[in-house]
């Protein structure tokens, strides 16, 4: 994990995510003060031309467009009033001075129904124009004679949206450099808080960088004042590295054992083929120092056999066929195959097989040597002359198989070590010289690749049991 991405991703993400917020924002307020200025325009266009509309009157059988005088009396509405007018029945055009030959466009429908537009002048000028329908009103003092029904004019009204635009623009520019400055902002606040937050994170870093896993003795230390989610990551981290060393040492232990364990028997076999060729012999001497050399190898052959199928079952590289099992005659199969240690030891076998025939969906296989280490134990660690108990419950698939012995007085083994590879009592070697020491470190995998709980424990009375639970 690098820390420095972390902080990266969340300068990048918060501040993009500001950013939008902010130019929703630029959009939003800016749309709204246009809109409101606008407003205020349009609003003064309509009073200006309530105050207009009055000046188109009828004078006997003209229409006089009195606002024109006007304007020529006010040398500053002259140059800058915008109004337009047409006479829908004559189709006479009356502009203002301001305008010259320019145009306005012509607007309205019903009667003093306001329409409103923005257009661009021909001399470049932009401006906001009004436009209606109405009837010009009657000059009573002299005498009117058209009907204003019947002379319906066509007005607009302009004016230059300079100060509206120059409003907008100071505006805009505002709301940008505060947006611009809010980000750096942003981007200043939020690299301080991430370079603060992720301060125990970089401890852990440098820790873990630290951390020797090939030294049993080195462990995680522990932090003190660190966030929640940080404390859960160093506890699992040094649960993790724990498992780790843990796991190194029964490596390295593993290895030595395997080594003690091939080295004795090689170097007897070495020193029984040295004794063999070292002067003529006759061949009767010769056949039982290679019975000795077979002897010697026969436990080897077993505890090579036993090495590999244990690696296979740690790498997963064991081939299961699961397939219909008779637990009960698989049981006997192996306490035949062991039938003659039983009898040289001296031990019996006590069956209480309840259900007469059990059959489980198992792999025949690798469940044939499971249970057949399991036994073995037994018959390995029990005294001369005890008795080794063998039971079974089944009820369909589901069920145990218990196997119990009896152990010396402060010779029980120990619970937290016995499933170790090459774990031994001392007493184990004095009993059964045949015993390898990998059998029940074997038998967990078997019943861990299988799908089974294997559990050991001490019975109250002392005895020793291995239950197989299905």
């Amino acid at each position: 994990m690098k820390i420095h991405s972390i902080r990266t991703r969340l300068i990048i993400g918060t501040s993009l995510a500001i950013a939008v917020i902010l130019t929703i924002g630029t959009v939003v307020i800016y749309r709204s003060m246009s809109k409101s200025l606008l407003g205020q325009l349009d609003s003064e266009l309509e009073q200006t031309l309530s105050l207009v509309a009055p000046e188109l009157e009828i004078t006997g059988d003209t229409v006089d467009n009195e606002w024109l005088s006007h304007l020529e009396d006010d040398p500053l509405r002259k140059h800058r009033d915008l109004i337009q007018t047409w006479d829908s029945t004559t189709g006479v055009v009356t502009r203002s001075p301001a305008l010259g030959e320019m145009d306005l466009p012509k607007l309205g429908g019903e009667k003093f129904e306001r329409t409103f537009e923005t257009i661009i002048l021909e001399d470049g000028h932009k401006v906001r124009v009004i436009g209606a329908r109405i009837f010009p009103t009657p000059d009573t003092s002299s005498d009117p004679k058209l009907v204003p029904e019947e002379h319906p004019q066509m007005i607009s009204l302009a004016l230059n949206t300079n100060r509206v635009d120059k409003a907008l623009r100071r505006l805009l520019r505002t709301l940008i450099w505060g947006a611009i400055v809010s980000i750096l902002g942003s981007l200043g606040a939020i690299y301080l808080v991430t370079r603060f937050s992720l301060r125990p994170i970089k401890r852990v870093e440098d820790e873990l960088i630290s951390f020797d896993v090939h030294d049993p003795q080195s462990e995680l230390r522990k932090f003190e004042n660190v966030p929640d989610e940080v404390a859960g990551m160093v506890r699992e981290y040094r649960g993790l590295l724990e498992r780790i060393a843990k796991a190194r040492t029964r490596e390295r232990d593993f290895s030595a054992n395997a080594a003690h364990e091939l080295r004795t028997p090689l170097a007897g076999i070495l020193a029984t083929l040295e004794q063999a060729t070292a002067k003529p012999r006759e061949s009767e001497d010769y056949l039982q120092r290679i019975e000795e050399t077979l002897n010697i190898v026969r436990p080897m052959q077993k505890l090579v056999g036993r090495l590999m199928h244990f690696t296979r079952l740690q790498s997963g590289t064991e081939p299961i066929s699961m397939g219909p099992v008779n637990i009960h005659a698989l049981m006997a199969e192996r306490i035949c195959l062991l039938e003659k240690r039983i009898e040289r030891r001296g031990l019996v076998i006590e069956e209480n097989l309840i259900d007469p025939d059990p059959i489980v969906s198992s792999d025949e296989s690798l469940l044939s040597i499971l249970i057949c280490n399991l036994i073995e134990n037994s018959v390995s660690h029990a005294p001369e002359n005890s008795t080794i108990e063998v039971k079974a419950f089944f009820e369909g698939e589901n069920g145990r198989v218990e196997i119990t012995n009896r152990t010396l007085p402060g010779e029980f083994p120990d619970l937290e070590k016995i499933f170790n590879p090459f774990y031994r009592q001392d007493l184990a070697r004095k009993l059964d010289e045949n015993h390898c020491g990998i059998g029940l470190a074997l038998s967990r995998e078997i019943a861990t690749t299988l799908g089974l709980r294997l559990e050991v424990v001490r019975r109250e009375d002392g005895c020793f049991l291995a239950r197989l639970i299905f």
